[in-house]
């Protein structure tokens, strides 16, 4: 458990939004988006093929199984195609100008002054919005005993879960695109908006309402997993992202892991997942 998750940060949040915010000028929201959908999409259907493998040949083929496929789907592109940055292949970032360059040139000295010193207040109210994100995300964790804790789905409560995740990739793919038309702001807006009508669906136990909760309440990961590096890359230059991203995803990564912790004390202690929501 260890070795797994000193890799998943750099791995799934870290590596691609830093990589991405390198390659892209423009439309990098989309960008984001479609990247970061992958974790819905194909978390779909790995849960559905490892559980057959569970059933069929037991947790520890899962496991190897599960490992050989992440580094096959990622090793060839890490040694082969991706770089850091475009120019090491000759290329420009995605909808550069000519002019990115040259604004950021005249205000290195400023930027540079005002990234180095992290500790300010935009960038804590980023790093705690960050932290409610992930938190929230939490709570998916739970979404097959709630379903399971209820009359209405005794018997299929993953399927909120399913439906979680279909919305956890479908709301990347649509609020990386307003991301874009929008600004960073609005659409930040708009995804809590649609998250809090999904949370408040989730508690009605009213069944149709429940399954369209499940689908809204997937907007808290693009608010994770996209939305938060939006917002650092709008405060920060590109040089400086990085820098600042990481001690954003070091402090909300590890809210993200307390709270599933807390979560459960919660559900012990009063017997009900709609307190935690």
């Amino acid at each position: 458990g260890i070795l797994q998750g000193c890799t998943l940060t750099s791995f799934s949040h870290f590596l691609p939004v830093t990589l991405l915010n390198n390659w892209f000028s423009k439309k990098v929201g989309f960008a984001m988006g479609i990247s970061c959908a992958a974790s819905g999409g194909v978390g779909m259907l790995m849960s559905a093929l490892l559980s057959r493998v569970i059933e069929s040949y037991g947790w520890r083929t899962s496991a190897l199984v599960n490992g050989l496929i992440c580094v096959l789907l990622s090793a060839p592109f890490v040694l082969l195609v991706i770089r850091k940055n475009p120019d090491e292949k000759g290329l420009r970032p995605y909808g550069w100008d000519g002019e990115t360059e040259v604004t950021g040139a005249k205000n290195s000295k400023t930027e540079e002054k005002t990234n180095v010193r992290l500790l300010t207040g935009s960038f804590l109210m980023v790093v705690i919005f960050s932290v409610c994100a992930k938190a929230t995300v939490g709570f998916a964790q739970y979404l097959s005993g709630y379903g399971t804790s209820l009359a209405i789905f005794a018997e299929k409560g993953s399927i909120l879960l399913t439906l979680y995740l279909l919305g956890n990739m479908c709301f990347k793919f649509f609020f990386g695109y307003t991301n874009d038309k929008m600004g960073v702001f609005r659409s930040t807006m708009l995804e809590l908006t649609t998250l809090m009508v999904g949370c408040i669906l989730l508690l009605t136990h009213v069944k149709n309402q429940m399954l369209v909760g499940a689908v809204l309440f997937g907007t808290c990961a693009m608010l994770s997993n996209v939305q938060s590096p939006l917002l650092v890359r709008t405060l920060w230059s590109k040089d400086n992202f990085a820098k600042a991203y990481a001690r954003m995803v070091m402090i909300a990564d590890a809210s993200y892991y307390i709270s599933i912790t807390v979560f459960g004390f919660v559900y012990d202690y009063t017997g009900k997942y709609e307190t935690v929501l």
